[in-house]
């Protein structure tokens, strides 16, 4: 069975580089009608792949986390000079 499948494969690659025209309509008809099975799959199993990568991830989202809070408390610490010499210029 595995060997069919390949040599069908490498069969229809050289018709396909070739140009053949029945190549190209095969194409289509198989990609309209695998295309609503490469959807639900990719539905179905995109949130177990999310779930993994998080854990991969997870000490590394963490270290941005803390850099982002870091550089925000440091940001509203240096705005504060600038507000005051704001409302200097104003007045």
């Amino acid at each position: 069975m595995l060997v069919s499948l390949l040599v069908s494969s490498l069969f229809l690659i050289t018709l396909d580089l070739r140009g053949v025209s029945v190549v190209s309509g095969l194409r289509n008809v198989t990609q309209t009608l695998l295309s609503p099975v490469q959807s639900f799959t990719t539905t179905l199993f995109r949130p177990v792949g999310n779930f993994f990568s998080d854990i991969a991830h997870l000490g590394r989202h963490e270290a941005k986390l803390i850099h982002s809070r870091v550089r925000m408390k440091n940001l509203n610490q240096n705005s504060s000079p600038l507000k005051t010499h704001k409302e200097n210029i104003h007045n």
